[in-house]
């Protein structure tokens, strides 16, 4: 279970870098000096998470700009890769394609391809919550900042 949900809290960091002192629930013993008990310090950092539904307002929220940035890039690559062609000496009057018209059809596919693909992602985040409600969710280990931020600096 995460440290602040059983009613843990660190203290910040003194000056010199060392934590100042870990403070137990009420009803526990006093606070107890982070250097002495640097391990057990470390454990209360260290959590795991279940996440058991999807909240479908998160998922609009996060696919709504992932699948709009995803389109954008995919667009400007091809409006790059046409340019590229087109000074390699490429015609499109050849193939008989129109710039114009390949650019708008390519943008009038995005207003259906991005909400279909947010549409899908809330068919997933819904067949998770379904799978999940049998099987408990899926477990998460969950690292503190502070100490992946100093297991970086010393690696």
């Amino acid at each position: 279970m995460w440290p602040a949900a059983k009613g843990w809290s660190a203290l910040p960091e003194r000056a010199d870098g060392a934590l100042a002192t870990v403070t137990p629930p009420s009803g526990g013993p006093g606070p107890v000096a982070a250097e002495e008990h640097h391990t057990e310090h470390r454990r209360l950092l260290v959590g795991e998470l279940v996440v058991r539904r999807v909240s479908y307002r998160s998922v609009v929220r996060v696919a709504w700009p992932f699948f709009l940035a995803l389109y954008a890039s995919v667009l400007a690559v091809g409006l790059a890769a046409w340019n590229v062609a087109a000074v390699l000496g490429w015609s499109p009057g050849d193939e008989d394609l129109d710039g114009g018209e390949v650019f708008w059809t390519a943008l009038g596919a995005g207003v259906v391809v991005v909400p279909l693909s947010v549409a899908a992602s809330l068919g997933l985040a819904a067949l998770y919550n379904t799978v999940s409600e049998h099987t408990g969710g899926l477990q998460v280990a969950v690292v503190s900042p502070r100490r992946s931020r100093r297991q970086h600096l010393a690696g």
